[in-house]
């Protein structure tokens, strides 16, 4: 396709882009909801660096990249990367956007009271999120959709993990919809992993019902040269409980959006974050809170320890409506700054419409803590080592607390390699 020279570089992606679904779209059957988002796609314009919510993070070099968009068949020469994973966990494996049977459990073993189904009519579409561009783009071009039901009562031992892998060059876009019936539990897992100069869209819709418990943790595992882009929507219902945690080390560009509705009283989100940002990569993550009911609670942890010429990005807001009374909503996002060229710029946002509520809020930034270095030298520790060991605690607070004993120790250990790799 030739571009006018009038056009500006994202206008240009975007009738890229638009062909690119407009013709992979003519291949296949395709719902009206798809359709639907490629209209809205081509009618949205692409972010810049001028508007406010994209000033930090910047898509120029997404804007560039030759993708092909992922084709039904799924390629036979992938392999599955070695990771540290539960021995009975139940693996689900997409590659370049489709389903892989030779690569996930099989579905026909499948503990009492767990459903698993790859939803090809795309009847769980993830809601749109108006004038998003990249979220219209992810609904277009859809590929698969996974929809995990959970049984009431029914507590899932073994936990659930969502792999995602991918070959150069392939953008992919995936939904999931995990539904907790009352009193159930689980452990859900998501792994984005490979995708070189390719991008990974990702919606998740998590409803957890009443006294119900879901845990899920985000790992990123991604190439150097990777895009990744999240849309997670939580809804907690009466005393229901989510513990979120998330691990980025990897990727050129990632951003990550975490909603999460308490609908229900005596409802509870924790959730932490943990980045390693130390190349030429930007890690952006955004959260939205929303109390609607009392006596709730909500709790974020965020960390980014930032090197080399790495950007991280943090917007948060709460929001407590009327009538939400004995809330209480606590975020704390930390910076720690690794070289002189490294950037963390945090936005955090309350906004309160109940009474007898308890909300904070708080960002710190700043350098390694000399103090803690000269306390750990005067003990013989060298110098190089004691900055180590302090970046490394920094950043592995956040997610110290993570109950799958094989990820807690994995992403321990990735993080004090990325720090040593860096600091050495």
């Amino acid at each position: 396709m030739t571009h006018s020279p009038l056009l500006n570089p994202a206008e240009q992606a975007q009738q890229r882009l638009q062909a690119l679904l407009s013709d992979w779209q003519a291949t296949r059957s395709v719902s009206e909801a798809q359709q639907e988002a490629l209209q809205d796609f081509a009618q949205a314009t692409l972010p810049t660096a001028r508007d406010e919510d994209w000033k930090y993070t910047r898509l120029a070099g997404f804007w560039k990249l030759p993708l092909r968009w992922a084709s039904e068949q799924v390629a036979s020469s992938v392999s599955l990367p070695e990771l540290s994973l539960p021995d009975n966990a139940i693996q689900l494996v997409w590659v370049n956007g489709q389903f892989s049977e030779r690569l996930s459990s099989s579905l026909s073993d499948l503990p009492s009271g767990l459903s698993v189904q790859i939803d090809s009519a795309a009847t769980h579409l993830p809601q749109s999120l108006a004038g998003d561009a990249l979220a219209a783009m992810a609904v277009a071009g859809l590929n698969s959709q996974l929809v995990i039901e959970v049984a009431n009562n029914q507590r899932i031992e073994r936990p659930i993990v969502v792999r995602c892998l991918g070959e150069a060059g392939v953008g992919q876009s995936l939904a999931l919809s995990v539904t907790l019936g009352q009193s159930a539990e689980l452990t859900l897992i998501e792994v984005m992993s490979g995708v070189s100069d390719g991008v990974i869209f990702m919606h998740s819709q998590l409803d957890v019902s009443d006294n119900a418990q879901l845990t899920h943790l985000l790992w990123h595992d991604l190439a150097d040269s990777a895009y990744s882009f999240g849309w997670r929507t939580a809804s907690l219902q009466r005393d229901a409980r989510l513990i979120q945690r998330s691990l980025m080390t990897s990727g050129l560009l990632s951003r990550q959006h975490f909603t999460v509705n308490v609908l229900g009283e005596n409802a509870e989100s924790n959730m932490a974050t943990g980045v390693v940002a130390l190349a030429k990569q930007t890690q952006d993550v955004r959260t939205h809170t929303r109390h609607a009911c009392l006596n709730a609670r909500s709790e974020q942890l965020h960390r980014f320890a930032i090197g080399g010429q790495a950007n991280g990005v943090f917007h948060g807001d709460i929001l407590v409506e009327k009538g939400a009374d004995k809330t209480d909503a606590n975020m704390a996002t930390n910076n720690l700054l690794l070289s002189p060229t490294a950037q963390a710029n945090s936005k955090p946002q309350l906004e309160i419409y109940a009474d007898d509520v308890r909300c904070t809020h708080g960002v710190t930034s700043g350098t390694l803590d000399e103090t803690q270095i000269f306390y750990l030298r005067a003990r013989g520790i060298p110098e190089a080592t004691a900055r180590l060991m302090v970046s490394a605690a920094f950043a592995q607070a956040a997610v110290s607390d993570v109950s799958v004993p094989e990820v807690a120790e994995t992403w321990q250990s990735l993080i004090q390699q990325k720090l040593t790799e860096a600091m050495s």
